[in-house]
């Protein structure tokens, strides 16, 4: 048996770096320009929750078999990396909520 990319970090494959830069593009056009906003209402917009639950957001972690993106802790770890750098709140959000169907 064979190990793909052996010596290589598991953060560091292809999946993982694709879900980074979609996180890193929707942190950078869909949650930066409302940041004020956010912080001045105190809550991430319904509308801004539902967009990345459309996209899957919340599903990262779980396998693809529960309609999950299948990428583990590792995924999470990306996105709570991306979103949290854009408004740590948006990362808690989506954090708190696939925290509380792990495990």
């Amino acid at each position: 048996m064979t190990v793909p990319n052996i010596g290589m970090p598991p953060w560091e494959r292809e999946e993982y770096l694709a879900i980074r830069e979609a996180m890193r593009d929707f942190a950078t056009n869909e949650i930066r320009p409302r940041v004020k906003w956010m912080e001045e209402h105190e809550e991430v917009p319904k509308d801004l929750r539902d967009q990345m639950g459309a996209l899957g957001f919340y599903g990262v972690p779980f396998d693809e078999k529960y309609g999950g993106l299948g990428l583990g802790k590792i995924g999470m770890c990306i996105i709570a990396e991306e979103l949290g750098a854009a408004h740590p709140s948006t990362g808690v959000v989506v954090g708190a909520h696939v925290g509380l169907g792990l495990e």
